[in-house]
């Protein structure tokens, strides 16, 4: 707590009203309702008077054992670990326990000596005994209930883990659903590995399957973004190199072909290379009728395979075909008076695929 929010929390706990504060003191009592309303403060003169009018100390009054900075707090972990180079884990314990008892409303102090505590373990020739594994286990509980959100999510996770290492899965699953959907941790692979300790293979391997599916969609988002930027800068050399590489983790990711011929056919475009920009295209149009055998890759065998719907990819083929003819896309006009894209324009007339295109 800050100073205003402690003298009126002890003032209340006494029983005195602002203006018997403010006659024991010698001041108004619009000057005490000023300190409650972290308006002004007390002058430095009045500050024992005051620690001793409402029973506390100038320590607590001045807030030195509520905050740490996050230097403070850097500086006692690292001490902390020091100390367990050549000391027990129950004397790292009693250590940390002191320090929290100094500092009992700093969750950041106490979320750092947690963590730091729940990894001694492991670097130490000592392992955590089950009064230790008890009390970090009450450390993230107290943890969980605090008013600083990502404190609490990841105290949260934490707990998720524990339960699961006991077995507890309804108790971990029901953690996790109390979680939000945005984390800082990987909500998908906590599931994945719950189901994993039921031993429900599958359902951990669709689950990691379709966050792998995630990823990709994210790569290839962060490969045209970068490939765009170094556009803008004038790299065309780098735009070739991610175009490429893009090329080469789609296939190794066995991805979709369609996915893996659209940042090419992107950097034709911008180079205005008519020849390129038209072979791209007819790949593109020719790897949409293609469907994409998910369940034939080992990497989405998990995955329940949608059947291929032609009325979809024929619908995508008309809008791209669309989007490239309308004249009002200034960027596409190098391409647009070329014969061969009259004729693909023609093909796709011809077989009756002409909604998108009759105005053309």
């Amino acid at each position: 707590m800050k100073i205003n929010e402690i003298i009126k929390t002890k003032r209340i706990e006494k029983g005195l009203t602002q203006e018997q504060v403010a006659n024991s003191l010698g001041v108004s009592t619009p000057a005490v309702n000023k300190w409650e309303k972290a308006v002004s403060y007390p002058d430095i003169t009045l500050l024992p008077a005051l620690a001793r009018l409402l029973d506390t100390d100038l320590n607590t009054l001045l807030c030195f054992k509520e905050e740490l900075s996050d230097q403070e707090i850097g500086e006692f972990v690292n001490e902390l670990a020091n100390f367990a180079r050549e000391h027990t884990l129950d004397e790292c314990f009693t250590l940390a326990q002191k320090k929290l008892q100094e500092y009992p409303n700093s969750d950041k102090l106490k979320l750092n000596i947690t963590i730091t505590l729940d990894g001694l373990g492991m670097f130490t020739n000592e392992k955590k005994i089950v009064a230790h594994i008890n009390q970090i286990q009450a450390y993230y509980h107290d943890l969980k209930n605090s008013k600083d959100t990502q404190i609490t999510q990841y105290a949260t996770t934490r707990i998720i883990y524990y339960e699961m290492e006991q077995a507890h899965y309804e108790k971990a699953e029901q953690l996790l659903k109390e979680l939000p959907d945005e984390l800082p941790f990987d909500r998908q692979q906590i599931h994945a590995t719950i189901e994993k300790q039921k031993g429900n293979l599958d359902e951990a391997c669709k689950l990691m399957e379709q966050k792998l599916l995630r990823i990709t969609n994210d790569l290839h988002a962060c490969f045209s973004f970068l490939m765009n930027i170094a556009w803008q800068q004038g790299r065309i050399n780098d735009c070739d190199m991610l175009a490429d590489k893009f090329q080469t983790i789609a296939k190794i990711l066995d991805l979709w072909e369609y996915t893996s011929r659209v940042l090419p056919f992107e950097l034709a475009v911008k180079k205005k290379d008519v020849d390129a920009s038209i072979a791209c295209l007819k790949d593109i149009l020719e790897t949409l009728s293609l469907p994409w055998q998910m369940q034939a890759s080992v990497l989405y065998q998990h995955i329940p395979s949608k059947e291929n719907n032609p009325k979809m990819t024929q619908m995508l083929s008309k809008q791209i075909l669309y989007d490239l003819a309308n004249p009002e896309h200034e960027e596409y006009s190098f391409i647009q008076q070329d014969e061969r894209f009259q004729d693909i324009i023609k093909q796709y007339k011809e077989k009756g695929i002409d909604r998108f295109l009759e105005d053309l």
